[in-house]
């Protein structure tokens, strides 16, 4: 796998996620990825985003390149993680793995046992205009 030098994400996305850091233990695994993504992001406008980028909200499909199993996922922030539903916080691993990442692009599991191709995007909010959420 490699490092990606820069990422996209949109103005209103950075100016939330900025605000929860701020209430956050900054030690977290999660919280510092999320940090040196923010670091090498490039901020834009929410119609600017290709419609192939996980942003917040957006629902998006990944495949267990080792036993193939497909599973829907919508990344939310902490407030409204539900597992049960498939709604992942950015700041879970999976989250923060996926956070400003394209469809075909490679993921580790929590434990990296496994690793997740990003399959599809089902459901964007900037894709659909919905740039509220």
């Amino acid at each position: 796998m490699f490092k990606k030098n820069k990422y996209l994400i949109t103005r209103f996305d950075y100016d939330r996620i900025i605000k929860i850091i701020a209430q956050i233990k900054p030690d977290d695994p999660c919280v510092k990825k999320i940090k040196d993504k923010l670091k090498k992001a490039k901020v834009i406008e929410s119609r600017e985003i290709k419609p192939d980028v996980i942003t917040m909200n957006t629902r998006f499909r990944l495949k267990n390149l080792g036993n193939g199993a497909r599973n829907e996922f919508i990344l939310v922030f902490p407030d409204q993680r539900a597992p049960e539903k498939n709604q992942v916080s950015i700041f879970d691993f999976l989250g923060t793995e996926v956070f400003c990442n394209t469809v075909g692009e490679v993921v580790p599991s929590a434990n990296r046992d496994c690793f997740y191709l990003i399959e599809n995007i089902i459901y964007q909010p900037e894709a659909a205009g919905d740039y509220h959420l």
